[in-house]
């Protein structure tokens, strides 16, 4: 008779436990839900921000001992009257966040490098970032018209919880593209 009083206390103490985990992951799945509605909400609020303030510029012309190679002189201008953020690589990782037409062009990194890490790039109010590329091409292409993948963050977001994937591979919904006029090729 003990064993079964032993054994009815247990199946209601792990019933019990069961029933106040399955409690706490409902609320925690709502606050995650909300957490999500917020920060949807603000990455909107931020990619309208970025796209009427933030301008992206370049120029391009041929290197003379290789017609093929271009070089793109680009800039970023930060016109807020605030600090901004952006994830990028420690290798010139911003012209991986370059967007052009692949069928044309083909970004030809000079930069060969063993480790990669994420890192965020900050722009003072009205000033502005520089940073070179390079694409091969046929010597016929006269234009080339490039927009640039602006991944807007918070100066505190932890980088550690970001992979190079993220920041290069994100889908088209969640990228904030500030695209630049067609340009002659020089």
């Amino acid at each position: 008779m003990t064993r079964h009083l032993q054994l009815l206390i247990i199946v209601i103490l792990t019933l019990s436990c069961n029933s106040a985990r399955q409690e706490s992951q409902t609320e925690q799945s709502v606050a995650m839900t909300q957490d999500t509605q917020l920060s949807s909400i603000s990455a909107l609020e931020t990619q309208k921000k970025v796209k009427e303030n933030v301008l992206f510029d370049f120029t391009a012309r041929r290197i003379n001992t290789y017609k093929e190679t271009i070089e793109i002189e680009a800039t970023l201008y930060n016109d807020n009257a605030e600090t901004v953020y952006f994830l990028s690589s420690t290798c010139d990782g911003e012209q991986y966040s370059l967007q052009f037409d692949t069928a044309k062009f083909i970004l030809t990194p000079f930069l060969n490098c063993r480790a990669d890490y994420p890192r965020i790039i900050k722009i003072a109010p009205k000033a502005q970032h520089k940073f070179q590329a390079h694409f091969r091409c046929s010597s016929k292409e006269t234009i080339i018209k490039l927009g640039f993948d602006f991944y807007s963050v918070d100066k505190s977001l932890a980088l550690d919880k970001i992979t190079l994937a993220d920041i290069q591979s994100r889908n088209e919904k969640e990228q904030t593209v500030l695209w630049s006029e067609e340009k002659t090729i020089k």
